[in-house]
């Protein structure tokens, strides 16, 4: 069982080092070719570029869309910790009210 864990947790880390090899790889290329001179219609330069603006865009869309999904709930996990406090704090017998004048 143990040894599952470790092999899922060193796999997520070569994913996510080739994620940010590929974006890292992608804004360099971008930067480096990007007032290259055209050979014409079919230039093997510009259809790279293309692939580059491409992955960079997917992966920064997920990247938005991952930490919007992370944030709202934990967002909703402290609304429903919050509620509940209010509730169990807020009983008559935990306020030790007398019911009777």
């Amino acid at each position: 069982m143990m040894q599952r864990k470790s092999t899922k947790r060193i796999v997520a880390w070569v994913a996510l080092i080739a994620t940010l090899f590929v974006v890292l790889f992608s804004a360099v290329y971008i930067s480096e070719n990007m007032a290259h001179h055209c050979d014409g219609e079919d230039c093997p330069i510009c259809e790279t570029l293309h692939q580059c603006t491409n992955i960079i865009k997917t992966i920064g869309s997920a990247v938005v869309i991952v930490a919007t999904s992370i944030l709202s709930i934990f967002y909703v996990k402290e609304i429903l910790k919050a509620d509940t406090d209010y509730v169990l704090c807020n009983s008559l017998i935990i306020q030790k009210v007398r019911m009777n004048n």
